[in-house]
């Protein structure tokens, strides 16, 4: 808040001050970021929650702690995904049938879900390399596995892969 000019001691503090001194609703009951710089200033928040957690990227607040291994994390809902790598729990079932895969978030089972599919429209540009994949992260590993050199892959406005 590039008005405010308050001194305080630590992300704590800081934490609490926006949220009792600048978390208040703007125009039409919506919630603003006045953080200094943000790229996010003029886009609204519907709930005060929501631009809290999103202060968080500029402070770097973690207040949510794994009990097992001390990881932080910004949001409540990402401590408990993390909670299930030590716990094992996998609540999230491939829907296809006979497939049974489970995975700890439901971006993984997504992610998963596509290999189903018979398209894959991310193509590695490496010249003589016919690899295609169904997700962007499974091209981009290839490129790493198989050490494909950056002065080999075409550049274009997504680098080391292409939709056809």
């Amino acid at each position: 808040w590039g008005c405010c000019g308050e001194v305080l001691r630590g992300l704590e503090s800081l934490g609490w001050h926006v949220g009792e001194r600048h978390a208040v609703a703007g125009p039409g009951g919506l919630f603003y970021c006045g953080w200094e710089g943000c790229s996010r200033a003029q886009r609204a928040f519907n709930a005060r929650y929501k631009m809290l957690v999103h202060v968080r990227t500029h402070t770097n607040e973690k207040p949510h702690r794994c009990t097992t291994c001390h990881k932080s994390f910004t949001r409540a809902e990402n401590l408990k995904i993390h909670a299930r790598s030590h716990t094992g729990e996998r609540p999230y079932v491939c829907p296809v049938r006979g497939c049974g895969k489970a995975y700890s978030n439901s971006s993984d089972r997504f992610k998963h879900t596509r290999t189903h599919s018979v398209e894959k429209p991310y193509k590695c540009k490496v010249a003589g390399c016919l690899k295609r994949y169904t997700d962007p992260s499974s091209l981009r590993k290839h490129l790493k596995t198989y050490n494909h050199l950056p002065s080999q892959v075409p550049q274009s406005n997504y680098p080391n892969f292409q939709v056809v």
